[in-house]
């Protein structure tokens, strides 16, 4: 498994939690704007 699979893989457990919890739209924004970050720019193997 990639890193960036695996990374996508948590992302996506992450929009479940927050959709399943019924968290603000802000959060749900914020996920949003970090996986079109991940989709525009070419993943590192650095840590954020």
């Amino acid at each position: 498994m990639t890193e960036k699979s695996r990374l996508s893989s948590y992302l996506f457990q992450f929009e479940f939690h927050i959709n399943h919890h019924n968290h603000p739209q802000i959060f749900l924004s914020i996920f949003l704007s970090f996986q079109y970050i991940l989709i525009l720019f070419p993943f590192s193997p650095t840590p954020f």
